[in-house]
């Protein structure tokens, strides 16, 4: 009985950490990893469940560290979505009993906020990449790319790039050419606390005809003046 009721509080807990922090599932882990309790009311299909293999090291960095410790994003059978997660130990004095998995669809939670460039752009595009063995891996995948989230990955040893030259330490802006050897105008930013980084291009073309059209624009207004006033003067004579 008294199991019960704390099972039911601690699910009330974890869903209330889901609706407040916006996840899409809360889930209480045991050191293993196996999944012990869901923030959602199908417990029974849940105990087989466990942390992905990929995310094992995270868990237990976490462990260790006694700090929350956040995950790359993957794409696994534990979910039917690409997701992102982090780690909350939990400990019962200096034992450790486990982990909150707070677990959020990358599609929901990342990607509107990068994609939305803040001025109308026809070439303009931000990604979220971060290292994975040889190459560099894509939240979402660049202009002109067809791809699923997840599914694109630039080789470092390519055509150099954009991409690789952030990812080997370039920060700021600069000119460089996209994935698919377009000459853009670059920046690079790293994501704080992650290993991640915001990389956005825009084609050098659209970036001067832009500058182009606000020359124009700055010569052409008081040419206009200059005529306003002339065609009053002309009315004022006649």
């Amino acid at each position: 009985g008294g199991d019960g009721e704390a099972r039911v509080r601690v699910r009330a807990r974890l869903r209330a950490l889901k609706e407040l922090g916006q996840y899409t599932t809360v889930q209480l882990v045991d050191p293993l990893g196996r999944v012990r309790l869901d923030s959602r009311n199908d417990e029974g299909a849940l105990f087989a469940a466990r942390v992905p293999a990929s995310e094992q090291s995270v868990l237990q960095a976490a462990l260790a560290s006694a700090e929350p410790v956040l995950a790359e994003p993957v794409s696994d059978p534990a979910f039917a979505f690409p997701f992102t997660s982090a780690y909350a130990p939990l400990y019962d004095g200096a034992r450790a009993l486990g982990a909150i998995w707070l677990v959020q669809d990358v599609r929901a939670a990342l990607i509107p906020l990068i994609e939305p460039w803040p001025t109308p752009s026809h070439t303009a595009r931000s990604s979220l990449v971060w290292r994975e063995g040889g190459g560099a891996r894509y939240l979402n995948a660049p202009r002109g790319v067809r791809a699923e989230v997840l599914q694109y990955a630039y080789p470092l040893n390519g055509a150099p790039s954009a991409v690789t030259r952030a990812v080997g330490g370039m920060r700021g802006v600069f000119y460089a050419r996209d994935e698919l050897g377009r000459s853009v105008m670059a920046m690079a930013s790293p994501v704080s606390g992650t290993s991640w980084l915001l990389v956005s291009a825009v084609e050098v073309a659209e970036v001067f005809a832009d500058v182009q059209r606000r020359e124009f624009l700055a010569l052409a207004l008081p040419v206009s003046l200059l005529l306003l006033v002339s065609a009053g003067v002309v009315v004022a004579i006649l």
